[in-house]
């Protein structure tokens, strides 16, 4: 007779160190839609009288680094939760 391994037993684990990326990206996400409110550049909705420089440098290095890990993080927990 042939040992079937329980349900249970295939699902893995959750990743806290994956689950605490996701929460750290979305904080970031947020944080960068609050800088662009004061960014010099024209590219939000919603914009201040005064604007600030650095809230503009902030928001670009934000864009550049936190949108990638944001999608990869979401790619990467979608094909986790596909497999199990």
């Amino acid at each position: 007779m042939a040992v079937v391994p329980s349900a249970v037993a295939v699902v893995q684990a959750r990743r806290p160190e994956i689950e605490l990326l996701r929460v750290i990206a979305c904080v970031l996400v947020v944080l960068l839609h609050a800088l662009l409110i004061f960014a010099p550049e024209p590219l939000y909705h919603l914009k201040s009288p005064t604007v600030s420089p650095l809230a503009g440098v902030l928001a670009e290095a934000l864009r550049a680094t936190t949108m990638p890990l944001f999608f990869l993080l979401a790619g990467w927990s979608a094909v986790a939760a596909l497999r199990r």
